[in-house]
């Protein structure tokens, strides 16, 4: 199972309660916001929990037992990127079963492999967007993208390109594809003639009612959220996770929340499997 993505399936939010503790209950602030650059040992201790109860390994270790979870997750980045992380692989494919799970992000990122960092760069249209350490090039091109790149049409086509990729990957090595959007409410035109060339059978929305993980945990965490106010706000108003997503930006899933949707994957790998 080779899982393909941003940092919803890397496993961000899979922290147990002895990692929530020590960081204060604000493990992504201690990753990525602290103005401190967390140590390399603590950050793999992180990264180790979080592949340890992301959803890819708890869909092997839990439904699918006779196959081994290969998490290419890149937090932060974008679906380009995603795409291309297939390409690092170095798995003797053709003589074995395996099924690419592609989560997809929001269609805005757009990536650029930067081959002096050995590293993606991911920009957003966002012309006032200056990320610290930012070189003057880097927030030039932010600017370009935003200003002069940027359109809906050039974030689906980008999309929709990667996912063709994708697609053809599995298909050249036999293999199967599962794509899925994790927090992502963006919706691409069914018009497009690269839309006529996905297999919606692969999107694992096609069998369901939400169009997002996102959504379908927050239906879940409605009971505990009052009706009155933004659910996403509430979370972020939270000293600690709730039940399925935590109070982190973003909104990740928590264990139990990638429990859930492991167990949702399999169900519609078994219903594509069974028809």
């Amino acid at each position: 199972m080779i899982g393909i993505g941003d940092s919803w399936c890397s496993g961000e939010g899979a922290w147990p309660d002895w990692l929530l503790k020590k960081y204060n209950y604000d493990v992504q602030y201690a990753k990525h916001r602290s103005a401190v650059p967390l140590e390399q040992d603590k950050l793999a201790e992180i990264e180790k929990e979080e592949q340890k109860y992301c959803w890819l390994t708890q869909l092997c270790e839990q439904h699918f037992p006779d196959y081994t979870a290969v998490n290419l997750g890149l937090p932060g980045k974008g679906n380009i990127a995603a795409a291309q992380q297939l390409k690092t692989l170095d798995l003797d494919l053709e003589n074995n079963d395996f099924i690419i799970l592609y989560c997809l992000t929001t269609y805005d990122r757009y990536d650029i492999y930067n081959v002096d960092r050995n590293y993606w760069e991911t920009y957003f249209p966002d012309a006032g967007r200056l990320i610290e350490n930012d070189t003057e090039i880097e927030y030039y091109f932010s600017y370009f993208y935003a200003k002069h790149l940027w359109c809906k049409e050039f974030a689906e086509f980008n999309t929709l390109s990667s996912l063709i990729d994708v697609q053809n990957f599995a298909k050249a090595f036999g293999g199967k594809m599962l794509f899925f959007n994790g927090f992502n409410q963006d919706r691409l035109t069914p018009e497009s003639s690269l839309y006529k060339k996905i297999n919606w059978a692969q999107c694992l929305h096609t069998y369901t009612e939400y169009k997002s993980f996102l959504d379908w945990l927050l239906s879940m965490e409605m009971k505990n959220i009052p009706a009155d106010v933004n659910p996403i706000e509430y979370l972020r108003s939270l000293s600690k996770p709730s039940e399925y997503l935590t109070q982190c930006l973003g909104a990740h899933p928590t264990i139990k929340g990638h429990a859930m949707i492991a167990q949702e994957i399999a169900h519609v790998i078994n219903t594509i499997n069974q028809s």
